[in-house]
């Protein structure tokens, strides 16, 4: 018994939409797919469906030339809204077909195959409807796992998915159930009030502090928080407020909640020797330094409101949330699942920490924010990952603008490799890349072989394919029978796909050679003989990602 690849599935879901014009749902979807992996043929299966009391209703049998030929051209070819030369070609052609004796059905099928084969450019605006509608009916079917069977909520799922490959998201996003109501519930009772006044006001001079158990707040005026001071919040939801002076200071702080500190001049904190904090708050239009050292898991700190500029240095030790301002901020995370968001100006986003350890970068959630940003990348996740089914274990960028925003790579870094630690590679001969080297892109499609170019460091594979899988698998599918040879053996390099089910750019590191252990040719097989690393993925439109080139990587680092 055959089983229905994504492809085939694909092709099903294409049948649906040219012969009744709806997404078929995981219930009709699952019919066909039983009729093709019990031996029929797409058009034995298109003959079965033109028997059903609704295909008769558009196309009955025996209906006049004349009737068949209106009825498909509305039908069937003004949905697609081609250019009018190639609609009036497929309009006679099918005219003809069916004077010819080909049934309805038939001429269906054979047209959505010849959309599918078309290169002229004025069949593209037909076929990035129909691709675009069967993404989107694929979503309901397949992933939303819609068991809907009502043909006028299914014709429903398809509105509005036109050419714009911009109508796709909004139209999957409409398709998610609402949320239920929440039940009714007593409200929880309001936090007590703050008190009105400091519970204990630090000084100009060395301060030792053990508060109570209940919610205590410390206040602390400009330079009176200090290297040397010791506060211990014990119990309760205590506060610490602070205006920092132009110092660099290493206070010890525990079980102190919340620390809100207003920066007014160049000023920094190390953070060695403080614990317990939830979230930390910076306001003020001074630079400050965060030295992040004893940073644990579930810490947030919140630069929204900071004008200065924000920098993270040190490692952070565990999941963290990180906002930064409208300054030129320099953000880190840990190894662990951050969320990063960059705000306004010209930000600095490193994933990766200093201390980097075997499990990756972590499934960070990168948000660049506004201004001319840059996402460092200093390793890779570590190997094997090629054989993840989905992307939720990688970092994630979601809002990468390629007018503005760049990715940049670690050259030399041991721990940003695959199968062999020694540094990423350059160029078509044994040759690291090394740090302020310039990246260059060699474009790749699908089944077509090339020569590696000279110096080049990072492949784009031009060809956007459906989601296989794995990743290695859609990887391999997207270079399909093409080698890249004369690359340096055993080299790792930057290589990146798009996958159209999830409209995302993958990035990955691959070791060439990984297929027969150290030739010079990359071919298919290094994807899927585990010789991929991920990077991470990038929430990008297929169009801005036959866009991305060299404009969009900065220099290694």
């Amino acid at each position: 018994m055959a089983i229905v690849t994504v492809e085939g599935t694909k092709n099903l879901i294409k049948l649906a939409i040219g012969m009744f014009g709806i997404a078929p749902g995981q219930s009709y979807l699952k019919l066909m797919k039983e009729a093709m992996e019990a031996g029929s043929t797409l058009l034995q299966l298109a003959t079965t469906l033109a028997a059903t009391d609704k295909f008769q209703a558009t196309y009955p049998d025996r209906m006049a030339s004349s009737d068949f030929i209106e009825v498909f051209s509305a039908k069937f070819l003004a949905p697609l809204g081609m250019a009018s030369a190639q609609y009036q070609w497929l309009r006679t052609w099918a005219e003809n077909s069916y004077q010819g004796g080909k049934t309805a059905a038939h001429i269906i099928v054979e047209a959505l195959q010849a959309l599918d084969a078309a290169t002229h450019p004025g069949f593209a605006p037909a076929k990035a409807v129909l691709n675009n509608q069967t993404e989107v009916a694929y979503y309901h079917a397949e992933l939303l796992v819609s068991t809907e069977t009502d043909f006028t909520k299914l014709a429903q799922v398809l509105v509005g998915v036109t050419a714009d490959p911009a109508t796709v998201e909004p139209a999957k996003i409409r398709l998610n159930p609402a949320p239920p109501p929440p039940e009714d519930a007593p409200a929880p009772p309001p936090p007590p009030p703050p008190p009105a006044t400091p519970t204990v006001t630090l000084t100009g001079t060395t301060d030792t502090h053990t508060l109570t158990t209940g919610d205590d707040w410390v206040d602390a005026p400009v330079g009176t928080l200090q290297t040397g001071d010791q506060i211990d919040g014990l119990g309760g939801n205590d506060k610490l407020t602070a205006t920092m002076a132009s110092a660099a200071i290493a206070p010890t702080i525990t079980n102190v909640e919340t620390i809100a500190l207003t920066v007014n001049s160049s000023s920094q904190l190390d953070a060695s020797n403080v614990t317990g904090v939830t979230k930390y708050t910076l306001t003020g239009p001074g630079n400050f330094t965060f030295s992040a050292g004893n940073i644990a898991g579930g810490v947030e700190i919140d630069a929204s409101a900071l004008t200065g500029n924000l920098a993270i240095t040190g490692s952070v030790l565990g999941a963290v949330t990180i906002k930064g301002g409208s300054g030129n901020d320099t953000l880190k995370g840990s190894n662990a699942a951050d969320t990063l968001v960059g705000g306004g100006g010209d930000d600095t986003i490193q994933l990766g920490a200093v201390s980097f350890l075997p499990s990756g970068t972590g499934a960070d959630t990168i948000t660049t924010g506004t201004g001319n940003d840059v996402v460092r990348f200093v390793a890779s996740v570590s190997a094997g990952t090629g054989a993840a089914t989905n992307y939720t274990a990688f970092a994630h960028i979601t809002d990468f603008a390629l007018a503005s925003d760049q990715l940049a790579f670690s050259a030399n870094d041991t721990s940003f490799t695959h199968s062999v630690a020694n540094g990423l590679a350059k160029g078509a001969a044994a040759q690291a890349l090394d740090p302020g080297d310039a990246m260059v892109v060699q474009t790749v499609a699908k089944d077509t072989s090339a020569t590696a170019a000279t110096d080049v460091s990072f492949i784009k594979l031009t060809t956007a394919v459906a989601f296989t899988t794995d990743v290695k698998g859609t990887f391999a599918a997207a270079l399909g029978t093409a080698v890249i040879d004369t690359l340096a053996a055993n080299g790792n390099y930057l290589v990146s796909a798009y996958d159209t089910t999830n409209s995302r750019m993958v990035l990955a590191v691959v070791n060439v050679g990984s297929n027969t252990g150290g030739d010079t040719n990359l071919a298919s097989s290094d994807f899927t003989n585990a010789g991929i690393s991920v990077v991470g993925v990038l929430t990008m439109s297929a169009t801005d990602y036959a866009n991305f080139g060299a404009g969009q990587l900065a220099a290694a680092f």
